[in-house]
């Protein structure tokens, strides 16, 4: 599987899938997914981190708000390589693109924010590949490798 765009530019992986220790009261201390930080020209107190986009066509699944993971959506996009495959977006500033809605690659579902339980603007990213999270960093590489 290959994604068709990055979720965000330039795709600055400030945390790495995997164990980890933030420090921060309610994070998680297995981290499903990377975390995205903003543009470094955006200032430290910035509220608006910019586009989140879709990495591959699919349809959205759920979009909702959670008091740990913030504003969150989920794409569904169907069976790629024999497997289901999901992508989420979370700590977005507001609600994302509508369950149900279809998207092509690189549309904009959401804006980079700091909802949820987070120390600063950023985005956490997971790929699911029949319902397990697995480290989506390859991928973004990989993507990153063809440009």
């Amino acid at each position: 599987m290959k994604i068709q765009h990055l979720p965000y530019t330039p795709a600055r992986i400030t945390s790495k899938y995997g164990k980890r220790n933030t420090g921060i009261k309610g994070a998680s201390t297995y981290h499903q997914g990377v975390d995205i930080g903003t543009d470094k020209s955006k200032p430290y107190t910035a509220t608006d981190g910019g586009a989140v986009t879709a990495v591959l066509p699919g349809t959205v699944c759920s979009s909702y708000y959670n008091h740990v993971r913030g504003w969150v959506v989920l794409i569904d996009h169907g069976t790629i390589d024999g497997k289901n495959v999901i992508s989420l977006y979370q700590h977005l500033k507001q609600a994302g693109t509508a369950k149900g809605t279809r998207v092509k690659a690189g549309d904009r579902i959401g804006t980079m924010g700091n909802t949820g339980v987070g120390a600063q603007l950023h985005l956490h990213f997971e790929i699911r590949l029949n319902g397990r999270p697995v480290d989506p960093e390859p991928y973004i590489h990989a993507y990153e490798e063809e440009e």
